[in-house]
């Protein structure tokens, strides 16, 4: 776990990065507009499912921040948080989505250095290569990068 904790530069002891990974069409739309900021209006235009598009986190929070107001450039890091959860860290089989449930985890704003993410990220990346090693299962989708260079290191 120390290897995580180096390479990635996140703590590896806090809060507990798990929780419910499922979120009803209800708490979806109040979670996503409580985090990040996002009117009714846009989620109802956008979303179907309980799941953000990667592409679209991008092109939403890729505006400059500026003249933006402390809630706005708030609500754009934890934007960027997300996409970098989804592309990066916590990456599903799409490889195109990422779940709101995480956005639990950065509803508030200054605890979100004291979670424990180095430890999530392990945990999660071994979910994935136990669900790898399946019959029938030709993919695997976690943060390879620290796998490889953990074999480097040792």
């Amino acid at each position: 776990m120390d290897d995580v904790s180096q390479i990635l530069g996140v703590p590896i002891s806090g809060h507990a990065t798990v929780g419910s990974s499922s979120v009803d069409a209800e708490s979806f739309g109040l979670l996503v507009k409580e985090c990040l900021g996002i009117p009714q209006e846009v989620l109802d235009e956008q979303f179907t499912s309980n799941k953000l598009s990667n592409e679209w986190l991008k092109g939403y929070f890729s505006k400059k921040i500026d003249d933006s107001t402390a809630a706005e450039v708030e609500y754009a890091v934890k934007g960027y948080l997300l996409f970098m959860f989804g592309c990066l860290l916590f990456v599903d089989k799409t490889g195109t989505h990422i779940s709101v449930a995480y956005l639990r985890l950065l509803m508030d704003y200054k605890e979100i250095k004291n979670y424990a993410w180095g430890a999530g990220i392990l945990a999660y990346m071994f979910g994935a290569l136990r669900e790898a090693s399946r019959a029938k299962v030709y993919q695997i989708t976690c943060f390879v990068h620290l796998l490889e260079v953990s074999k480097c290191l040792h």
